[in-house]
């Protein structure tokens, strides 16, 4: 994997923090070069979501290097 940004790597760390083992993030875990399952995991989205015990969002940033 390339170096994650600041944002995904607070992502990380809180997910830890809170005594979770697992964290879904979009844009590692689909696959961003194959367009077709980008749209099947894409259309899937709202399944993961539904069954999360927890959602974070990270809403306003300058870029995806500024945190959380």
């Amino acid at each position: 994997l390339p170096t994650l940004h600041r944002t995904l790597e607070h992502a990380i760390t809180l997910t830890i923090r809170l005594g979770f083992r697992y964290i879904w993030i979009d844009s590692v875990c689909i696959n961003q070069e194959d367009s077709d399952d980008k749209q099947i995991q894409i259309a899937m989205m709202k399944d993961i979501y539904r069954g999360s015990l927890a959602t974070l969002v990270a809403l306003s940033a300058d870029d995806a290097n500024s945190g959380m």
